[in-house]
């Protein structure tokens, strides 16, 4: 494709955080021949919708999004799409509802420009072909991300997370063995059970378990919706005496024997023993929105706030879950994470088979 014929594209504006208040923040806004125009709530649906465009047809994507947003979620998603060799000249422009937030800030982290509402249609149309244009003239545009632009787990907590873990793959090799032998002995399938789930930063990588459950138990999640304790249409799926559970597996749950294959998941620096539980793909596709974003800036774990307040609990809420999760994003700490390790002992035995 030449430059002609990417600058000559039709655009698809994708708008992030602006949902139900676009003609507020953006006047005179037409959807005439050159102009498709893709609202998204959150900035993580907004990236996966353009990481699965077909990569000839990246360069004529463009995004709009809320300023306040991007503040608050620590620029992630631009660091993301300016990492991603795919998706690095995609304009980015700023859209400051507050008059709280400062235009040079968004510059060094990666957003091409940051206008004040209200702004015309007009100027951004224009502003969207100069940045694209630019970006495409030059031969090398992307630029390597920073190593203090990518989140990474703090030093010291990696360190802890490393030696945590070899200590404790060391003290559970036998109980790991005997739990892995009456697996396989009792139920046809894998011994490990994988499942691409979504932690830090976005970030996707195959989540470890035990395998509890009977082979093909994901196909029956439809079947189980309205036995779901979280609502029929809820996020989350937990279901009281699920029948795909085999009894090892019932043993392993309660116990919360089943997770210690994520210890090796800390180690490959997938997870921290302590953050915020990683979703499954499903789960944050649904879930999060422009309010819940922050939750993935702190490490993913084994074990957190939510498992510590309410693992098991019938009484645990969406909400509620999600308000803990960015509690623990905003806020973590040594002294934290210390405390709720040790809570996460007396949490261990669940008290619903779910």
């Amino acid at each position: 494709m030449t430059l002609y014929d990417v600058l000559s594209a039709e655009v698809e504006v994708v708008i992030v955080g602006l949902t139900g208040s676009i003609e507020s923040s953006v006047e005179g806004l037409d959807r005439d021949e050159d102009l498709d125009i893709t609202p998204f709530d959150s900035t993580f649906k907004a990236f996966r919708y353009l990481e699965e465009q077909d990569p000839e047809l990246r360069d004529s994507k463009a995004v709009i999004c809320d300023a306040d947003l991007l503040s608050r979620e620590g620029f992630l998603f631009v660091h993301n799409l300016r990492r991603d060799p795919e998706l690095c000249n995609v304009p980015v422009i700023a859209i400051d509802r507050t008059g709280r937030q400062h235009g040079p800030t968004f510059l060094r982290n990666g957003v091409d420009d940051c206008y004040r509402a209200p702004i015309s249609w007009r100027i951004l149309r224009t502003r969207i072909s100069q940045i694209r244009e630019y970006r495409l003239l030059l031969p090398d545009s992307c630029e390597p991300v920073a190593p203090e632009d990518v989140f990474a787990i703090p030093p010291g907590k990696r360190i802890f997370d490393i030696a945590f873990a070899i200590a404790a793959i060391t003290f559970f090799a036998l109980p790991m063995l005997l739990i892995a032998a009456a697996i396989k002995l009792t139920s046809p399938g894998a011994v490990i059970y994988r499942s691409k789930r979504i932690g830090t930063g976005y970030e996707e990588f195959d989540f470890l378990k035990f395998r509890s459950m009977i082979p093909g138990a994901d196909k029956q999640v439809d079947q189980l919706m309205a036995q779901n304790q979280y609502g029929k249409n809820g996020v989350f799926l937990k279901v009281k005496n699920d029948p795909r559970v085999t009894w090892i597996g019932r043993i392993i749950r309660n116990t919360s024997l089943d997770e210690l294959p994520q210890l090796f998941n800390v180690l490959r620096g997938d997870m921290s023993i302590v953050g915020n539980r990683p979703l499954p793909l499903r789960e944050a596709e649904q879930l999060t929105s422009e309010d819940w974003s922050e939750r993935f800036l702190a490490p993913a774990g084994i074990t957190g706030k939510w498992q510590t307040s309410g693992r098991g609990k019938d009484t645990m809420d969406v909400a509620s879950r999600m308000t803990l999760d960015i509690e623990y994003a905003r806020s973590y700490s040594a002294f934290e994470d210390l405390k709720i390790l040790f809570k996460t002992f007396g949490a261990m035995k669940q008290d619903a088979n779910v």
